[in-house]
């Protein structure tokens, strides 16, 4: 049994045309900017040995830990470029004592012109936001790339002795504590001490910590702790809104299928994979 549902309609339809400028005028003068980064899948495969079967060795299609370009997180980013995008639901969920920092859970609702086609897993990152993380990490050489790059941001604020007085603060990290190998904090007098930028360290144009010519500088081996501020990157995870259209008759003949924005739900990326900022291009 097969049946036919046709289309209804009244002899003179009345419309009222969205006009999509609107959508276009609303991102463009109230979003954000963020960097966004097309995701690709990696083609490396880890090759699994099945000796006791007598075959030879077959791809698993599991990502390669050793691959140089993915570096085991199977996923590569290209295409960066910024763009202007409504920000909406900015939350973060913090998880203390997590292995790889305090920020493990958050998302936000993003809204971008149609021509930007966001997809599963497109890496974004809020320029325009500011983003305050707690890292752990073991020293393991001069220069310590965290998480995430470090960043200055510029704030004005009262003076102390002037409330109505205004001054220029620049922040970028905030704090920094070390404990020793034997994993007893390190001490300045009674209270722990608190590495200074600029004395103890410095920050390098990529957002690292360089340790190099410092007057206190943690031992290798121990564990120091990084308060800092960032731009959050977040990774998109459900698109509610992947594709929208419309017809839209005005000044013309016949209606035209014109495009509506895209509509997507980012999460917080916890931590990066090694390499995969510099797979970006």
């Amino acid at each position: 049994m097969s049946y036919t549902l046709p289309d209804y309609h009244t002899a003179k339809p009345f419309r009222v045309d969205h006009d999509e400028r609107e959508d276009y005028d609303q991102i463009h003068t109230k979003g954000l900017q963020v960097k966004w980064e097309s995701a690709h899948v990696c083609p490396c495969s880890a090759a699994e040995s099945m000796v006791f079967t007598g075959a030879t060795a077959t791809l698993t299609k599991e990502p390669d830990v050793d691959c140089v370009a993915c570096s085991g997180s199977g996923w590569l980013y290209h295409s960066a470029q910024t763009i202007t995008a409504q920000v909406l639901g900015n939350e973060v969920s913090p998880d203390l004592f997590a292995m790889y920092g305090s920020n493990a859970y958050g998302m936000i609702r993003l809204t971008t012109q149609p021509q930007h086609i966001l997809e599963h897993r497109d890496r974004i990152t809020g320029l325009d936001m500011r983003f305050r993380r707690t890292e752990r990490k073991t020293r393991a050489g001069a220069v310590e790339t965290l998480a995430f790059p470090v960043v200055s941001f510029t704030e004005q604020t009262g003076t102390t002795l002037d409330a109505t007085s205004l001054q220029t603060v620049t922040l970028d990290m905030l704090h920094v504590t070390a404990a020793d190998t034997s994993g007893d904090i390190v001490l300045d007098g009674a209270a722990p001490r608190e590495y200074v930028k600029g004395t103890d360290f410095t920050i390098d144009g990529d957002g690292a910590v360089d340790w190099t010519g410092g007057a206190n500088v943690p031992p290798l081996g121990g564990v120091v702790t990084y308060t800092y501020l960032t731009n959050p990157v977040f990774l998109v995870y459900n698109l509610p809104f992947a594709s929208r259209q419309t017809y839209v008759r005005r000044k013309t003949a016949t209606a035209v299928l014109k495009r509506l924005p895209n509509h997507a739900d980012c999460k917080l990326a916890p931590f990066r994979f090694p390499g995969e900022a510099a797979v970006s291009s």
